[in-house]
């Protein structure tokens, strides 16, 4: 059994293997000259009044940002569009949070990855939800909020453009810390988290590369919060 099929059976069980391992295949091989898809399966859609679709440029993900909207294609603001662009080592070397990492890392990492643009107010997470997928935010601003008790969300800083977005799917039980929602468009590229982590398993130096990225991001967070507490700390009670 290869590394990619003994990582994922422990992660899904050995029955899930294969099934996973065949959505593998389909993530990393090219759909044509210039375009691949993730994931490739709920891409197959059916017309309104047609047969399925022919692998079109465009796919429906629920709430993402249209990329274009065919003439036939009816949606609603909970349905759209996005084009399936392939995400390559060299669109991902620009991003700041990759600066530095070698090339075959970077092309091992695309293949995991996916461009994709949110409207806004799209949540991506809900503090204690599942982390199936990160994000390297490209443009946009997302909210970071915590769900507290008789208060509901409230929000406790801001990921930007250059930023990472999602730690919680690389330690686990891989469950969200925090909630999430696009303060504005937001252009991202997404990591399908499982993919990413079965990578890093198999490959030591790129699991090296990654843990250190994120703890390297973690440590700024903290050190940003620690000076907010600081600051509220020493404000007048009435002021707070």
């Amino acid at each position: 059994m290869s590394c990619i099929a003994s990582e994922l059976s422990g992660e899904i069980g050995d029955n899930g293997v294969m099934a996973a391992l065949d959505t593998a295949v389909v993530d990393a091989g090219p759909l044509s000259a210039g375009h691949q898809v993730r994931n490739a399966s709920p891409a197959i859609r059916s017309r309104p009044g047609g047969g399925p679709w022919s692998w079109p440029k465009v796919t429906s993900v629920p709430g993402r940002q249209p990329a274009a909207r065919p003439a036939w294609a009816h949606l609603d603001e909970n349905l759209a569009v996005i084009a399936m662009i392939e995400v390559t080592a060299a669109t991902l070397a620009a991003h700041p949070f990759l600066h530095g990492v070698s090339p075959d890392h970077l092309a091992v990492l695309a293949q995991a990855a996916s461009d994709a643009t949110f409207p806004a107010g799209h949540r991506f997470f809900e503090d204690g939800g599942h982390a199936t997928c990160f994000w390297l935010v490209q443009s946009g601003h997302v909210t970071v909020d915590v769900d507290v008790p008789g208060q509901g969300r409230v929000p406790i800083g801001t990921i930007g453009m250059g930023e990472l977005m999602g730690w919680s799917w690389l330690f686990p039980p891989f469950l969200w810390a925090f909630g999430a929602v696009a303060a504005g468009p937001v252009e991202t590229f997404e990591f399908d988290a499982r993919t990413v982590r079965v990578q890093c398993a198999c490959d030591p130096a790129l699991g090296y590369e990654v843990t250190r990225r994120v703890a390297e991001v973690l440590t700024k967070r903290l050190k940003s919060t620690r000076s907010r507490l600081i600051t509220v700390s020493i404000q007048p009670a009435g002021t707070r």
